[in-house]
């Protein structure tokens, strides 16, 4: 008997069957090397643009640096109240332009992965209002708006930090309020 049971359970081996399911993965493999190849195409794309922005920004950069230098010079020169109001002016233009090409940088580093820098230094706030206001003086005048501002008493007359970034940040504020405002 115990024969019999030793060869049944070796004819028991031979007929185990195996059962499973074959899947067909060609697709999923196929997908997953196209968004391999679609996100490096996109990082390739975008260190591509962020190189394009930084070199135009240094390319726009050197000629308002010598725009800017022959203003600095006009102002130095004996005007009449009128020509040195338009001298600021557009002095104050310039400066608002170069930092419309620093937000450019700013950004091109920032897409890079790079730490930006910020000044830290003693400045006044009404020259800085003040400069901002002149040169968006213009768009508010096409739209019949009138632009002014005080200081709060409490905001100390000398402050410490970047004025560079706080002019900025004021000429994207109150130029946007100004170029989305309807009259």
């Amino acid at each position: 008997a115990e024969h019999h049971s030793a060869r049944r359970s070796s004819n028991a081996l031979r007929n185990v069957k195996w059962f499973g399911t074959c899947t067909d993965i060609h697709d999923q493999v196929r997908a997953e090397e196209d968004l391999v190849k679609a996100r490096q195409a996109a990082e390739q794309a975008t260190h591509n643009k962020s190189r394009f922005l930084a070199t135009m920004s240094h390319e726009i950069r050197t000629p308002m640096n010598g725009m800017m230098g022959m203003i600095d010079f006009l102002l130095d020169t004996p005007l009449r109240d009128d020509q040195r109001y338009f001298a600021e002016t557009m002095h104050n233009c310039g400066q608002n332009l170069l930092l419309v090409v620093n937000d450019i940088l700013d950004f091109s580093k920032i897409e890079a992965g790079q730490v930006m820098h910020f000044s830290n230094e003693e400045f006044r706030i009404e020259p800085v209002v003040e400069d901002v206001l002149d040169s968006l003086m213009s768009l508010a005048t096409g739209k019949m708006l009138e632009l002014n501002f005080k200081v709060h008493p409490d905001v100390p007359e000398v402050l410490m930090g970047d004025p560079s970034r706080l002019r900025q940040i004021l000429v994207n504020l109150v130029g946007n309020s100004l170029k989305f405002t309807q009259m």
